[in-house]
């Protein structure tokens, strides 16, 4: 619906005019009315109205006085000017200011709707040209942030600054955050693109920061204001619920905030490595610069004198060589790969609990 403001010192024509038409059987709402030039003005501002008709002659500033101080702030506002009687000079002003028609009181219902049918065909096709104009704006943003983060020079191209500061990214500070969806049994990238389009709803429409695309991760790069620490909770909330309702999990990382786009790649590697380390982390919703990494990993592969110990930590269990006899072996002083490590080996890394890998270490000594 496009709004309208009726600005006239008669109340019977704002009420005439209120109910003349079927305003929004015609793509129209009326916001309100206004008795003089003063408040039409603050309504104006209030409202930012797509069409404004406007009485020519009021008590106090006149409405060509008015339609000048609206112009000033409004150029693409639409303006229908109505007078009591046809006046030549002050049409011939009022045109000056590139008012959309002049119409005279009283009002011709066929006349007023036929403008209005007319009028609505430019709206629509200034609003379809201003969201394809945000869908390029928003695709060149996104890969200029990904341009950035592929950057390996510490002093980026002058034309890929220069296009940074033409979109608007030169901030005080920079912070990426990491996704990783759990896409499960998924063979495409449906969910993953349906999830991106519901996160570039969220943060590109809000002006909360950038959504991009990069291997085979999610990212946004956060604007200044939403790099603090209560609004990060409620964010990592948002991406979990876009992800839920395409049925995924995901894993949210935030790398290190730094201070120009210069070191873009050091808030996104530090993200990455969080996110290869998430589970040494009990941190439920983001993980960043201030979580915790609460568990450590113990030494692959330890000796008897290495053995691990339950509340130690979780440990990756990887294959190589004892330096202690194994029972699995033929030669139990050979240095190569004895049995109990082939057949880990053949299993690939098994990340164990502590109380899991204290048993297992256990009973391997045993053998």
């Amino acid at each position: 619906m496009y709004s309208v403001l009726i600005v006239d010192d008669e109340l019977s024509i704002r009420e005439g005019l209120v109910t003349l038409l079927d305003w929004e059987s015609l793509g129209y709402r009326v916001v309100d009315t206004a008795a003089n030039a003063v408040e039409a003005r603050h309504k104006a501002k209030l409202y930012s109205p797509d069409l404004m008709i406007v009485d020519i002659r009021m008590p106090g500033k006149d409405g060509l006085e008015l339609i000048g101080e609206l112009r000033e702030d409004h150029e693409e506002l639409h303006i229908l000017i109505l007078s009591g009687y046809a006046d030549f000079s002050y049409a011939k002003r009022a045109l000056s200011y590139n008012i959309d028609n002049y119409l005279l009181k009283p009002v011709d219902e066929e006349e007023l709707q036929l403008y209005l049918t007319g009028l609505a065909t430019v709206l629509n096709a200034r609003l379809a040209h201003r969201k394809n104009h945000e869908a390029v704006k928003v695709w060149s943003r996104e890969m200029l942030v990904q341009s950035l983060l592929m950057e390996s020079s510490l002093h980026p191209a002058p034309a890929l600054m220069e296009s940074a500061l033409e979109a608007g990214l030169l901030w005080e500070s920079y912070q990426i955050v990491l996704i990783r969806l759990l896409l499960q049994d998924h063979a495409d990238n449906g969910p993953s693109s349906s999830v991106k389009s519901r996160l570039t709803s969220s943060f590109e429409d809000n002006r909360r920061g950038i959504v991009f695309a990069l291997d085979s991760y999610l990212g946004v790069l956060l604007e200044p204001s939403y790099q603090k620490e209560l609004i990060s909770k409620r964010m990592a909330e948002q991406i979990r619920e876009a992800a839920a309702a395409e049925g995924l999990e995901c894993i949210i990382t935030a790398g290190d905030m730094v201070g120009s786009l210069r070191e873009l790649p050091v808030s996104h590697q530090s993200a990455l490595a969080r996110m290869k380390d998430h589970f040494f982390y009990d941190e439920p919703g983001m993980i960043g610069p201030d979580s915790l990494k609460l568990k450590q990993g113990l030494p692959a592969n330890p000796g008897y004198g290495e053995q691990a110990r339950p509340g130690d930590g979780p440990v990756v269990f990887r294959p190589g060589y004892r330096q202690s006899p194994c029972n699995l072996c033929p030669d139990p002083g050979s240095r190569r790969p004895h049995g109990c490590c082939r057949l880990i080996r053949d299993g690939g890394e098994i990340l164990l609990c502590p109380g899991c890998h204290f048993h297992v270490w256990q009973a391997l000594r045993s053998l």
